[in-house]
């Protein structure tokens, strides 16, 4: 019974990870200029004075804007915007929509000196940053009526503004409709490509056991246990996984040699933000002659390691079978003991990928 009263309440309700600025307009639309919402926020109502007894419904009757920010959870918390300014002086001096690109939402309005809808000659449109983020479903709301009296009109909970139609009048009330859009999250769906590397591991006097272009490692499997046979090229398969699909497919690598550490115990990892691609040996049985990682990262810059975790492997590579990360998470890093033989690797560091919060250029 709890769980159905709190879906009907959440049904009406914006995400508690979305936060309302509402902007007071009460002197700009009157007086020319920019009418915004705080950075980081997107337009998503106005809010319209009472119609004079005189007839007067001039522009500057608009007097707040209600503003609210990105999805938090979509955004993870980054506020930066990428922005445009779209001209409309001569698309808004009659009847017809004005719309930013799909993908971006109004984040501000420009007007002239003057009472008419004419005198609005701009928009600021603005999306997040975040490669999380695209645009959603989309629907016109009509305020026909709720714009002609005092009081707000609003997209529904979710929506943001993305474009407003007027009629062939030139009075307030003749904005009649706004264009209302969501964000929704990319999707992260990761493919997989199981690779064969038999005969790979320690064959070859230098040799690499590669995942395909654009892919990463996520995970080993070995062939069954031999007494006294446990050599690296028991290391028969890799699991390589994408980049989830809302990041950059082409990758920026660079070598770590690891000769002189993974010859004892300890960890042999990438840089941060770096994943394991490939993995180079010596020609040889022990763990030793694993002597280095091809560590690479989706192409820009713009990747930074997510959750990292250890991913236990003491039981499972004991024997024949997959030792993985768990999904949405890359190799980094391989732990070894103490001992030389291949049942004597450990520990996976992995790691999601997140995208840096960059500066925002336009603000």
């Amino acid at each position: 019974m709890l769980r159905v009263l709190v879906t009907i309440t959440l049904l009406g309700a914006v995400s508690a990870a979305v936060s309302t600025k509402i902007s007071s307009w009460v002197n700009t639309f009157d007086h020319g200029g920019w009418s915004n919402c705080t950075n980081g926020y997107f337009l998503t109502g106005l809010y319209r004075d009472a119609r004079g007894k005189d007839g007067d419904d001039r522009i500057g009757k608009i007097k707040q804007g209600d503003c609210k920010s990105a999805d938090n959870e979509l955004t993870a918390g980054c506020q930066h915007m990428d922005c445009y300014n779209l001209n409309i002086w001569y698309i808004f001096d009659k009847e017809g929509w004005v719309s930013c690109k799909p993908g971006y939402f109004i984040q501000s309005i420009y007007s002239t000196k003057g009472k008419e809808l004419s005198n609005i000659k701009g928009v600021h449109c603005c999306k997040p940053k975040s490669k999380n983020v695209v645009q959603g479903k989309c629907y016109n709301h009509n305020i026909w009526f709720s714009f002609d009296h005092k009081g707000w009109s609003r997209c529904n909970p979710g929506y943001y503004i993305q474009g407003m139609y007027r009629s062939d009048c030139n009075q307030l009330y003749c904005l009649e409709e706004f264009k209302c859009c969501e964000m929704k999250a990319v999707s992260k769906k990761v493919s997989t490509k199981i690779v064969n590397w038999r005969y790979t591991f320690g064959f070859k006097p230098s040799w690499w056991s590669r995942c395909p272009d654009e892919y990463y490692l996520t995970g080993l499997w070995r062939s069954a246990f031999t007494p006294g046979g446990e050599r690296i090229g028991k290391i028969q398969q890799g699991h390589c996984q994408s980049a989830p699909a809302n990041f950059e497919s082409k990758q920026e690598c660079k070598l770590k040699d690891i000769t002189y550490i993974f010859d004892k115990e300890g960890w042999a990892q990438c840089d941060s933000g770096y994943y394991i691609k490939l993995i180079r040996t010596s020609r040889g049985f022990g763990l030793r002659n694993i002597e280095g990682f091809y560590c690479c990262r989706p192409r820009g810059k713009v990747t930074e390691d997510g959750e990292c975790y250890f991913q236990n492997v003491w039981t499972s590579f004991d024997d024949q079978g997959w030792s993985k990360c768990r999904l949405g998470y890359y190799m980094q890093g391989i732990f070894r003991s103490k001992c030389d033989q291949v049942f004597c690797l450990e520990e996976f560091r992995c790691c999601s990928m997140k995208q840096k919060c960059e500066l925002n250029n336009d603000n």
